[in-house]
């Protein structure tokens, strides 16, 4: 009789669970030794997490909405502030103010002075939150191209076109008569110091962007890189953050007292504009990168930098305060030299700037963050076209206001919204005209 057909098993590892595979064999049961059956090794624990960075090339862009509330409303304020200014003290070309009452006079330099302590350098925060990421996006070459035209040409055509232009304006909003262009242009280059009007921002942007291309070749440190690209960082503490603040305002403050015994106040130096403000706006610039190498505004407590913020201000608006009662020699000792007085007032300036900066930024990111419908990004995207023509709308829309015999204030607010208007009217024009849109 034949002998009986025996079967074997076989473990075939396939996938994460072993296959058991019956075959047959002719040959006697008796002859077949049994087979274990083997089972899989447990599973070896995942690896910790390692935040690799990572080009910010590689990341998805995503459009971070309340940035763009932030520029927006900065325009504002830009125009807001030009708009005092004339009413207050005068700007160029009317380089001194008309009928103003000495209240509106005292409420327009708080103002002012509460403006030009922090906005400027929160420019510069949010353009060098967007340089590295540029760069890396778009190589050398491109993004040298696209700052030449973004703002090297600007300032170019404002220089030998917008200035003359807005010198024409006022002079027939006055009513003078027998104007040449040729007559305009003596008149400009003779009188006219750079840098007198708002480009010297695009100016100094463009002198710190190449600050960085060099300082990126010499380390050879990858552009935009980001340290927690590939998973959510911790936030950080409210302690943390008021540290942070309290040491950056100090540390600013130091420098701001060194450079103005030099450089005080009001002294302009070609491109580089008022190096008494210098240091604010190199550290706000700085500072972008950092936090979009950290994802810091993801990061920041909101309490904490309100909380700073406040009690910063009410520091700044104490010493603003005796500063503007006291007599004019006084005045000097708290904006040049080297006395306490101004290192008092650089420090308690800086830390209002550094910490009303931070509480902006966390305001806007909480509340602000919708994405804008159409005629809000309309608006938007024609706010840089408008820091570049407001001074064309602002000097000869205030030729009027001149002789108009009511209290300063209200001048200013009437001429601010009618300014503002215009000026947006002009800058969304401007943008609809071929080749605009690369340059604005």
């Amino acid at each position: 009789m034949p002998a009986p057909i025996a079967s074997t098993r076989r473990l075939i590892p396939i996938g994460p669970d072993p296959v058991v595979v019956v075959t047959t064999s002719s040959a006697p049961a008796a002859a077949v030794a049994p087979q274990p059956v083997a089972h899989p090794p447990p599973p070896l624990p995942p690896a910790p997490a390692v935040h690799t960075p990572i080009p910010a090339a590689s990341v998805p862009r995503m459009r971070v909405h309340y940035i763009d509330w932030i520029r927006l409303w900065l325009t504002v304020m830009v125009v807001w502030h030009h708009c005092i200014l004339i009413n207050v003290a005068g700007w160029w070309p009317l380089d001194k103010s008309w009928n103003v009452d000495s209240g509106s006079i005292i409420a327009g330099s708080v103002l002012l002075i509460f403006d030009q302590g922090f906005f400027m350098g929160l420019f510069f925060f949010l353009s060098g939150l967007f340089a590295g990421p540029s760069l890396a996006r778009k190589g050398v070459t491109r993004f040298l191209k696209d700052r030449f035209l973004r703002l090297l040409l600007p300032i170019i055509l404002y220089e030998l076109l917008l200035a003359p232009l807005q010198l024409v304006l006022v002079s027939a909003a006055l009513g003078i008569k027998d104007l040449t262009f040729s007559g305009i242009y003596r008149y400009y280059f003779a009188h006219y110091v750079y840098p007198n009007n708002p480009l010297w921002f695009c100016a100094l942007l463009l002198f710190f962007e190449l600050l960085y291309l060099v300082a990126m070749h010499a380390t050879g440190a990858k552009p935009g890189q980001r340290r927690y690209a590939t998973a959510p960082a911790e936030a950080f503490s409210p302690s943390q953050m008021v540290a942070w603040l309290a040491l950056w305002s100090l540390g600013l403050g130091a420098i701001t007292f060194i450079i103005r015994i030099y450089f005080p106040i009001g002294l302009f130096v070609p491109v580089l504009g008022q190096l008494a403000y210098l240091p604010q706006y190199l550290f706000g610039y700085i500072m972008g990168h950092l936090a979009q190498q950290r994802d810091a505004l993801a990061r920041a407590p909101t309490g904490a930098c309100v909380g700073s913020s406040a009690f910063a201000a009410i520091g700044f608006a104490a010493v603003t305060a005796g500063v503007l009662s006291s007599t004019p020699e006084t005045q000097a000792l708290f904006t040049a030299g080297t006395s306490g007085r101004q290192l008092l007032m650089s420090v308690v300036e800086q830390a209002y700037a550094v910490t009303v900066s931070a509480a902006i930024l966390m305001i806007f990111r909480d509340r602000y963050n919708g994405a804008p419908n159409r005629i809000w990004m309309r608006l938007i995207g024609a706010a840089y076209a408008v820091y570049i023509v407001h001074p064309l709308v602002v000097a000869p829309l205030y030729v009027p206001f001149m002789s108009w015999a009511v209290v300063g204030w209200f001048k200013w607010i009437v001429l601010f919204v009618l300014a503002t208007l215009l000026s947006w009217l002009i800058g969304v024009a401007a943008k609809l005209v071929p080749f605009a849109d690369r340059v604005l």
